[in-house]
C-alpha cells in the first residue's frame, strides 16, 4: 500500500502525523517512511539518521543503498534531500523505486512537501491513500479547495483516494465542513512528539481508518463515512465564492518541469488580514528559495508565500542595478534586499535609500526568516529606516515624474552575472543545516543532562533508603538477640 500525506501549507505538523503513523502501522505491517521534502526535510534531525543516504541516492542506487532505521524504532526510512534535489529527479527512475518500495515493503508512507512539483504529483497518482493534513481555518481551507480542483481538473488527483484530516482541533469544526472531514486529532500541546503516548493513541484510530477496519474503545474511532460528492461541493462552493469576490483573481496553477506549484490566498474581507502577511521570494537563486520558502511557509508569525509580487506584504528579493533597487522601493513594498558579496556599492545604496535590510553575502537564512517576522504586519514607512516618500532623487536617479512601473521586472529565468556561485549558496545553506543541527543536538544534550541529575538524584534516594534498610536490619539483629538472651534466662528458672 502507498499512501501520500501532503499538505497545502507548511506548519501543520504533517511530518510528526507521518512519523507517528509509520510507527503505529509498524507494530502489525511491514512499513517504510519517505520524506519527500528538499529544504532539507526534518527526519535526519528528528530521528538522527544520516542526511546523505536520501531519496535522491535511493533513485538512482536503490533502496538497499540508503534504508536506515531510525534508533528503537520498528519502521524504515529514506530521508529527504538539499534544495535542488528534486531538479535532479528523473521521474522514470521515481517510479521505479515506487514500484521497489511496494514491493518490499507493505506500507510505503511519502511525507510530501508543501508546495506541489511535477514529481510530487507523479506520487499522487501512484498513492492507494492520499491524507490531506488541514488546520481549522479559512486560508487552509481556501488552500485545500483550489488544489483539489486543479487536481480534480488535471486528472492529477483521485478525489476517491482522498481522506482529509483535520490536525490540532481546538473543539468543533469552525471553518471546515464537518462532512468531509475522514478524521480529527485534537490540540495536544506545543510540545508534541511522533512518539508521545497521546498522538500514538489517536494514530492508532487514524490506522484503522487507513486500513479500512471498524474498531472502537477508548482511543479507537469508529469509521465514518465521507461522501466523494460532499468532497466535491466543498471544491465547488469554495472556488465559487472566490469567484464571486470580485476582488479575487482565478487560481493559476500550472507545472512546468519541476518549478513549485503556490496556491495563494486571494484578498477578501474573510482573509485579507492573512493577505496581508504573504511574503513574494525570488532572490534569483532556485535553492535559496525553496530552502526560504519552506522556513517561511512553515512559520505561524507568517501569513504565507504569494508567487505574485503585487499581493505580498513583504518582498524578499535580489537587485543588481540602482534602476532595479528604485522600482522595488517605488512598489511600496517592505523589502528584503539579498545581493552578492561583490556588490557593496550597491548596498550603500539600496540603505541610503532607506530598505533596512539588505545583505551583501554576509546573511543566514535565519537572519532573513527574522527581518520578515519583524516586518510582516507593518506599513512601509515603518519598515524603512527613512520615509520613501522623503527620499530626495540624485541627478543619476529616476526622476519623480517618470516614476517606474510597481511591477517587479527582473526575469526569474536569467542567471544574473552577479548572483551567488554554486559554492556560496552551498556554504550558505550548510551552514543554515549546520545551525540546525546543532540546535537539535543542544536539545538532546540538555535532555541528556537532565536524565543524567534526575538519575543522580534517584541514585542518591536509593543511597539513603538502603542506608535506612541497614539500620533497620541491625535494629532487627539486636532485638533478635535480646530475645534469645530473655528465652535464656527463663530456661535457667
Amino acid at each position: 500500500m502507498l499512501i501520500s500525506i501532503f499538505s497545502p501549507k507548511g506548519g501543520v505538523g504533517k511530518t510528526t502525523l507521518t512519523l507517528s503513523l509509520a510507527e503505529c502501522i509498524s507494530k502489525e505491517k511491514k512499513t517504510c517512511a519517505i520524506e519527500f521534502d528538499f529544504s532539507p526535510g526534518d527526519f535526519p534531525a528528528t530521528l538522527d539518521v544520516d542526511k546523505n543516504k536520501n531519496i535522491l541516492k535511493a533513485i538512482n542506487f536503490g533502496i538497499k543503498e540508503t534504508i536506515q532505521r531510525p534508533y528503537k524504532q520498528n519502521f524504515d526510512v529514506i530521508a529527504g534531500g538539499y534544495p535542488d534535489t528534486h531538479e535532479k529527479i528523473d521521474s522514470d527512475k521515481l517510479n521505479k523505486l515506487i514500484d521497489e518500495l511496494v514491493n518490499e515493503y507493505e506500507v510505503a508512507i511519502f511525507d510530501i512537501q508543501p508546495g506541489l512539483i511535477k514529481n510530487s504529483v507523479d506520487i499522487l497518482k501512484r498513492s492507494d491513500k492520499i491524507l490531506i493534513i488541514m488546520e481549522d481555518n479559512i486560508p487552509v481551507s481556501v488552500r485545500t479547495a483550489r488544489i483539489l480542483n486543479w487536481g480534480m481538473q488535471n486528472n492529477a488527483i483521485d478525489i476517491n483516494k482522498v481522506n482529509i484530516v483535520v490536525n490540532m482541533a481546538k473543539g468543533n469544526l469552525k471553518n471546515i465542513p464537518n462532512d468531509v472531514v475522514k478524521y480529527v486529532v485534537p490540540y495536544l500541546g506545543n510540545k508534541i512528539t511522533f512518539q508521545s503516548n497521546t498522538l500514538l493513541k489517536q494514530m492508532s484510530g487514524l490506522v484503522d481508518v487507513i486500513l479500512e477496519r471498524d474498531k472502537k474503545g477508548l482511543f479507537k474511532k469508529s469509521q465514518k463515512s465521507v461522501d466523494v460528492k460532499d468532497i466535491e461541493r466543498f471544491v465547488q462552493e469554495k472556488i465559487q465564492e472566490i469567484l464571486e469576490d470580485d476582488t479575487s483573481e482565478e487560481l493559476n496553477i500550472t507545472i512546468d518541469n519541476n518549478k513549485n506549484v503556490f496556491a495563494t490566498v486571494t484578498y477578501n474581507e474573510n482573509n485579507m488580514k492573512e493577505a496581508y502577511k504573504l511574503v513574494y521570494i525570488n532572490t534569483n537563486i532556485e535553492s535559496l528559495n525553496n530552502v526560504l520558502k519552506n522556513e517561511i511557509s512553515n512559520n505561524k508569525n507568517i501569513g504565507g508565500i504569494t508567487d505574485d509580487f503585487d499581493k505580498c506584504s513583504v518582498a524578499i528579493v535580489s537587485a543588481n542595478s540602482k534602476e532595479e533597487v528604485d522600482k522595488l522601493v517605488y512598489s511600496r513594498k517592505s523589502l528584503i534586499l539579498f545581493l552578492s558579496p561583490n556588490m557593496n556599492d550597491l548596498k550603500e545604496y539600496a540603505l541610503k535609500k532607506g530598505i533596512k535590510y539588505v545583505y551583501a553575502g554576509e546573511c543566514s537564512i535565519s537572519d532573513i526568516v527574522y527581518a520578515t517576522e519583524n516586518m510582516i504586519g507593518k506599513s512601509q514607512e515603518e519598515n524603512y529606516n527613512i520615509a520613501p516618500n522623503n527620499i530626495q532623487n540624485s541627478a543619476d536617479e529616476i526622476k519623480s515624474e517618470n516614476k517606474p512601473d510597481t511591477r517587479l521586472e527582473i526575469n526569474p529565468e536569467i542567471k544574473q552575472p552577479d548572483a551567488m556561485t554554486l559554492e556560496e549558496i552551498t556554504v550558505l545553506v550548510g551552514n543554515y543545516v549546520e545551525k540546525r543541527i546543532n540546535e537539535e543536538k543542544s536539545k538532546m544534550t540538555a535532555e541528556i543532562n537532565n536524565l543524567r541529575q534526575e538519575n543522580e538524584q534517584l541514585k542518591e534516594s536509593l543511597e539513603l533508603k538502603n542506608k535506612e534498610i541497614e539500620a533497620l536490619k541491625s535494629d532487627l539483629e539486636r532485638k533478635k538477640k535480646a530475645v534469645e538472651q530473655f528465652k535464656e534466662l527463663l530456661s535457667s528458672f
